[in-house]
């Protein structure tokens, strides 16, 4: 019965994100309640009218478009709560550049009468986040007894950023068989973190999922340098046997 409650829940919140993206309102009004309550940072609280007021607007100047990964889902009784990493691309459709966000949404569920779970009350922390660019006087892409790294340094100004995988789980522990990204130094850190590679002849750009763009403050990283063909190949190669599902692209 939990798992069908559960399900039910994840279907409405799937709901919702194809709804938001599609610019659909009449969607969106449909899966939340009467007395439903939005917050936003920085502003008062607002029902259907002034939701309804606000997505027409911000549609009407803006391409708009999101992402939404569920990391907590708890059912008691006839109310719910979910947590999610959320990710939004806004651009003008005036022209100019894409704004991205990325924060945390909480929220919280009713069950109706019909057995319908509907949308109640929504908060969330999205703040714009950037991506960071640096030239990598250092790199260097191998595997070591199993455990494939590549790195990139930049010593004159304390930066790196590395990927790294236990592909043959050598160390036997938990997660290590995904891969993990640091920046920095180990408080700018997460599992599973890439959302996407493009390996360019004198860069690296790497895509942030929702959740580490949250962690580690930042929508993604661009890594120049200066390379050989016989170097940058080696760095394809090991990208492309640490980022699973084929997120690698060799442009």
């Amino acid at each position: 019965m939990m798992e069908a409650e559960e399900n039910a829940i994840r279907a409405v919140h799937a709901k919702w994100i194809k709804a938001a993206n599609a610019a659909d309102l009449s969607s969106l009004l449909a899966i939340m309640t009467e007395d439903v309550v939005f917050l936003h940072p920085g502003e008062a609280p607002i029902g259907r009218e002034g939701f309804s007021a606000k997505f027409t607007a911000a549609h009407q100047e803006l391409r708009i478009a999101c992402g939404s990964e569920l990391k907590e889902l708890v059912v008691a009784g006839d109310f719910a709560f979910t947590r999610s990493a959320d990710r939004l691309s806004v651009t003008p459709r005036a022209g100019g550049n894409a704004t991205l966000l990325a924060g945390q949404r909480m929220t919280i569920y009713r069950k109706l009468a019909d057995g319908r779970w509907r949308l109640a009350r929504d908060a969330h922390t999205l703040s714009p986040v950037q991506s960071f660019n640096f030239f990598a006087s250092k790199v260097s892409a191998a595997p070591v007894d199993g455990i494939w790294t590549v790195a990139f340094g930049d010593p004159a100004h304390e930066d790196y950023f590395l990927v790294r995988r236990d592909v043959e789980n050598v160390l036997g522990e938990r997660g290590l068989n995904v891969h993990y990204i640091e920046f920095g130094d180990q408080s700018k850190a997460c599992y599973a973190g890439i959302e996407k590679v493009q390996v360019l002849p004198d860069a690296v750009k790497f895509q942030f999922t929702a959740d580490a763009a949250v962690r580690i403050g930042l929508w993604g990283i661009v890594v120049s340098f200066s390379l050989c063909k016989a170097d940058l190949a080696s760095v394809s190669s090991a990208l492309a046997h640490i980022v699973e599902h084929g997120r690698v692209e060799v442009l």
